[in-house]
């Protein structure tokens, strides 16, 4: 019996020694960065002109995960870019300052200026992101403080994170409603960054409101639209 038993252990000790290693280097595949970006999805909209003159657009939209060389940028393009970083780290460079971003935060670029975004080589971040145009957008841009506060804190990224699936999801199916869908959901996100803008305000005595009384009604529109179209 010992004679046929132990050629049995040693090869089953054989294939548990390769199914470990297989295993190890599974598991570090997965949390090694790529060597090159990997886009999950990337998602692209023309919206129509009546779309353009009175809803909020989503012109592209996508999830990445980045190299660690992964680097972007623009003298300039349509509309502006909000990233939301799910992992790892990366900067983004507006206005002749640069920001850092890590997870949890999301970062707003106006693409009508210079700037650029890129990835931590040692952590490199794992983005989802959005490209949204609309007529108002200049005005909540400014209301917002973007220029001088362009990456946001987020209390409750998960809230946040919902939208983005959302409007990733509607580009991907670009149904007959995608358009008022696209708008509720970006004026909902929308209103959250407010919500947090406003917030940090009130726990900041003598900074500036981030909410005029005339912006906070807007809002409060922008909130009843979001239900209202929602249901179309």
């Amino acid at each position: 019996v010992e004679r046929f038993v132990k050629p049995l252990i040693s090869q089953c000790d054989e294939v548990m020694s390769t199914h470990n290693s297989l295993f190890v280097l599974t598991m570090l595949s997965l949390l090694m960065p790529p060597s090159t970006t990997q886009f999950k999805k990337s998602y692209f909209h023309t919206p129509s002109e009546l779309a353009q003159s009175i809803f909020l657009s989503a012109l592209r939209a996508g999830h990445l995960r980045a190299a660690p060389n992964y680097r972007v940028e623009r003298r300039v393009c349509a509309g502006h870019d909000l990233l939301l970083c799910i992992s790892g780290r990366g900067s983004i460079c507006t206005g002749g300052r640069i920001f850092g971003v890590k997870p949890g935060q999301l970062a707003w670029l106006n693409g009508r200026q210079p700037q650029a975004h890129f990835a931590n080589p040692e952590d490199p971040w794992e983005l989802l992101w959005l490209r949204i145009d609309g007529h108002t957008l200049d005005k909540l841009m400014a209301a917002l403080r973007i220029g001088e506060a362009p990456v946001f804190d987020l209390p409750d990224p998960r809230r946040v994170r919902r939208y983005f699936n959302r409007v990733l999801r509607l580009m991907k199916q670009n149904s007959a409603v995608l358009e008022p869908r696209l708008h509720a959901e970006l004026t909902g996100l929308i209103g959250a960054l407010f919500e947090i803008r406003q917030t940090l305000d009130q726990r900041s005595p003598g900074s500036k409101p981030a909410i005029a009384a005339s912006v906070q009604r807007s809002i409060e529109q922008m909130r009843s639209e979001e239900r209202r179209v929602g249901k179309v």
